[in-house]
Parts: structure tokens; sequence; C-alpha cells
């Protein structure tokens, strides 16, 4: 695991977080966190940027100055996440990002899972291991996709929002 404050040059990071925080980004309900089982209190909100191999959004643009400094040799997914403002925190199932739609099943230690932090929140992520990752704007936390972690809602802000990425180096 590996965490990375001030990941993008301030301007940088400065316009990608106008974009992402905008009421112009078209934010799709799933409601799940983890596919094998649906619960009332486990949803969030998705945007696909990059999917099966192609820009699936207007965002694309926005993130490539993230994904030109994480140079990745080969990207699986990106996707920008929005969980709303909870009265407590609700945590979500441990999971992985690979467990479904996995280029290699079997290979998931080669893959690296990023989450970027658009704003700052006390929302969190926790992984397997026990540690807790804040969420801070401009923050990149980078682990092994075969590492489970979960994410938790925030209860100061309207919402947690981050950007989620699957890729090899």
């Amino acid at each position: 695991m590996k965490v990375i404050d001030d990941f993008l040059d301030e301007d940088v990071f400065a316009e990608l977080q106008k974009e992402l925080m905008s009421y112009h980004v078209c934010w799709y309900f799933v409601p799940f966190t983890d596919e094998k089982k649906e619960t009332k209190d486990q949803f969030y909100f998705g945007h696909n940027i990059y999917l099966n191999h192609s820009w699936v959004s207007g965002l694309s643009g926005a993130v490539k100055p993230l994904i030109s400094r994480i140079n990745p040799m080969g990207l699986h997914m990106v996707r920008a996440n929005l969980m709303t403002k909870s009265e407590k925190h609700i945590e979500s199932d441990f999971h992985t990002d690979l467990d479904r739609n996995s280029p290699t099943t079997d290979k998931k230690n080669k893959w690296t899972t990023a989450l970027y932090y658009i704003n700052d929140c006390n929302g969190y992520t926790k992984l397997e291991d026990g540690s807790r990752i804040e969420s801070k704007a401009n923050r990149l936390l980078t682990f092994s996709s075969d590492m489970k972690h979960l994410g938790a809602t925030c209860t100061d802000e309207k919402r947690r929002v981050l950007i989620n990425l699957n890729y090899i180096t």
C-alpha cells in the first residue's frame, strides 16, 4: 500500500475537482457495493470513464493528467464514485475490484487498484490489514488488486467523491 498526498499539481487538480464536483456529471445509481449481496444501506453512484478498452465518458480529458502521472502499462477500468452523506458511517463489504470482469482473475496480484480522492471529508477507505485511509483531496492510494478493501460514507459533507482505477504497470 502507498499513500501519496498532493499527487497532481494544484492547478491540474483544481480543474479535475471542478469537473467532478459539478452538477453536470451524470451519476448512475448502483444498488450494491458487492455484487454478491444487496442491502438497503449499501449503494453508491458511479460514472464510468474507461471501460472495456474504451474511453466512455466526456470526463476522459479531465482524468488524462491523472492517468499520465500514474503511467500505467494498461488500464482495465476508470470510474468516478460518489457516496452520499449519511448520519453515521456506513461501510461497504470488503471486496476486490477485479472480482468481476477481471482481465486475469488468477493474476489479480499483478494489477494495481488506485483510489484518487477528489474532496476532503470524513469518509474513508479501509484495507483488510486494518489500515484506514482518510479521504483527502488530491491524495492517491494504491494497493495490490488482490487486497480486499471497503469504502465508508461521510457524515460531514454532502458527498464523498473519488476516482477508482485498476491498471497494470
